[in-house]
């Protein structure tokens, strides 16, 4: 027990020396520590073998108590009763008007989410009017140029087509036909063709 009163002194020394000055003042440094034993430490000597006897009653004692405090507990137990459906009902109130309070701004807010919403809606539908807008541009002009482009390309190949076919109009008239096949055989005929000429010096004459 000493060496307990030793430690709770010491303890209290601390802290009075350790404290700021404003606790000081105030009376801050309380301590409430409630000392054990260890759990290895065995049972002392002097309560080793005791036993303890019950506080003896008396028996007019009880009989003139025992209604006094059936009656306490009774009193106690209506108070604690009437405390409880008080803060019950009070709770409840608090509850119901906070609900009330919770579902008036959750109004408010579901009408301003509604509000930022067709907001919001109303531009993604301009952004998206532009955006189709423009692309029904771009397809127009893609095609204007695709339509072009094949003009071009018709155009010429319809160039190509009349130049040859004048081109073969104007070679038709040195075609072999029936009326001047003598006369060309007779050409040929008449033509001499040297096969060598590629073995030929330049100096040297045919």
């Amino acid at each position: 027990m000493s060496s307990q009163l030793v430690r709770a002194s010491k303890a209290v020394k601390f802290l009075i020396t350790e404290f700021p000055p404003c606790l000081k003042l105030h009376n801050v440094t309380v301590l409430s520590i409630r000392w054990r034993k260890p759990r290895w430490v065995p049972k002392s000597q002097s309560k080793l073998f005791y036993v303890r006897e019950p506080t003896e009653i008396l028996p007019e004692e009880y009989e003139l108590l025992k209604p006094k405090y059936d009656a306490y507990r009774t009193e106690m137990k209506a108070l604690r009763y009437f405390f409880q459906q008080a803060n019950k009902a009070e709770r409840q109130q608090e509850i119901a008007r906070t609900e009330g309070i919770d579902a008036k701004k959750d109004e408010v807010q579901h009408r301003k989410a509604l509000e930022i919403n067709r907001r919001w809606n109303e531009e993604c539908a301009r952004l998206r009017e532009e955006r189709l807008q423009k692309e029904r541009e771009k397809r127009e002009e893609i095609e204007y140029h695709k339509q072009l482009k094949k003009q071009q390309e018709d155009q010429k190949i319809k160039t190509e087509t009349e130049s040859f076919v004048a081109q073969s109009l104007e070679s038709s008239e040195k075609f072999i036909t029936m009326e001047n096949l003598d006369e060309e055989i007779e050409k040929l005929l008449n033509s001499k063709s040297d096969y060598n000429i590629g073995f030929r010096n330049k100096n040297q004459k045919r």
